[in-house]
């Protein structure tokens, strides 16, 4: 049922497209019904509604609904929908500080001196005085340059590259200045010193204080020594064989060398043994030659200075040797000294091979104890004896005959 007129309709039709393309805005306010009802109202159906003379009773209003919109076009060309704007919302008021009713002090004033301000300052009082220039804190801190440190990438690359060097150039300088300094150290201390002050010191008293010779125990000195021949009775021959060192082998070599000297059967030729000009112990050159025999148990039974030969016979050359019994030697040590001289490889005392060795034998000769041992070779019999206080080896009993008989026993 129609409830509106023909120029509310066209009013709210001509509203809703002049929103179309234009800003959005609100929906018309519902028309006063009463006030705007047609007169012809029930004009259609006078039978539905009784008039209100007839009745006598005020007719009841009507709550007719606001006109519902038409429908918009669906077209390409239909007007957007509408939508109300969004109500605005006032901004919050920021709250601020309250202000200090007490003003803040001024910036104090301060003396500085420069290299400037000096230069006029002297200039206006004649060269009289520098006077500080007086200005104000803040003003110094807001002309003060800001000094920001550059990076490795703001440096130039010369810089850069030249950083290395530069702490190298520094080190070989610190060196340059000590090296320097410790020079002139030494030449004033050791130069300069002494001539400024040599005359005050020598003005000093010397004060000498008694001092207490150290004493000086000098290791004791071993006497040289001198040989002297045991034998009592004249030999044929006498002869010095040096030896280039005190092994086993020089001995025998020298030995051999000096047995090549032609000599007759029956021929006693007494050799010296010395080694770069010096006599040679015996207790050395027997342990040279048998190593078994310590120079320790040589020595405690014989003294040092000895006397060789060479013996020559229609068998063979036979070496042989007269020493000395020690002042003090016990039968103990005499007796330990000939258990290992019998043990030990006696062949390295001829100055050719013996050949196979037999055993110890006693031999007593001219009352004398005397203990042999035999080889295969003709002649050969190693005999060693103490006559007296001489202690005789020989590599032969016709050689031991022959330096007993020299002996003059």
């Amino acid at each position: 049922m129609k409830i509106m007129d023909e120029p509310q309709k066209n009013l709210l039709g001509a509203d809703h497209n002049a929103n179309v393309g234009g800003a959005p805005v609100p929906p018309p306010m519902p028309p006063k019904i009463f006030s705007s009802l047609p007169s012809s109202l029930g004009a259609g159906n006078p039978a539905s509604r009784p008039p209100f003379a007839s009745t006598g009773i005020p007719p009841r209003p009507i709550n007719v609904p606001p006109p519902l919109p038409s429908m918009p076009n669906m077209s390409n060309n239909a007007p957007k929908p509408f939508f109300p704007p969004a109500p605005s919302i006032p901004s919050r008021p920021v709250a601020t500080p309250m202000e200090s009713k007490t003003p803040a002090p001024s910036a104090p004033m301060v003396n500085i001196r420069s290299m400037s301000s000096d230069a006029q300052t002297l200039k206006e009082s004649g060269g009289i005085a520098p006077k500080p220039q007086t200005i104000k804190l803040e003003t110094l801190e807001d002309n003060m340059p800001m000094l920001t440190p550059m990076t490795n990438n703001q440096l130039p690359s010369g810089e850069v590259a030249s950083s290395g060097h530069r702490v190298l150039n520094v080190i070989l300088e610190v060196i340059l200045v000590f090296v320097v300094a410790v020079v002139l150290g030494f030449v004033g201390y050791y130069f300069v010193y002494p001539m400024i002050f040599d005359d005050k010191l020598a003005l000093a008293p010397v004060v000498v204080k008694p001092s207490v010779a150290p004493v000086v125990v000098s290791p004791k000195s071993e006497v040289a020594l001198t040989h002297k021949t045991l034998f009592t009775k004249p030999v044929s021959e006498q002869a010095t064989v040096s030896l280039s060192d005190l092994t086993a082998i020089d001995i025998i070599e020298a030995l051999q060398t000096e047995a090549r000297r032609v000599a007759v059967a029956g021929t006693l030729r007494e050799i010296n043994l010395q080694k770069g000009g010096a006599l040679i112990k015996f207790s050395q050159y027997l342990n040279a030659l048998l190593p078994d025999v310590s120079v320790t148990d040589i020595a405690s039974v014989a003294e040092e200075d000895f006397t060789g030969f060479l013996y020559y016979d229609d068998k063979g050359i036979w070496p042989g040797y007269v020493v000395k019994i020690k002042n003090g030697a016990n039968s103990t040590q005499i007796a330990n000294w000939v258990t290992k001289f019998e043990n030990a490889d006696v062949s390295k005392l001829y100055v050719s091979d013996p050949g196979s060795m037999d055993s110890f034998k006693d031999g007593p000769y001219k009352n004398a104890p005397v203990r042999y041992v035999k080889f295969t070779k003709p002649g050969a019999s190693l005999n060693y004896g103490i006559f007296g206080e001489t202690l005789v080896i020989a590599t032969s009993f016709n050689a031991l005959k022959a330096a007993v008989a020299a002996l003059g026993l």
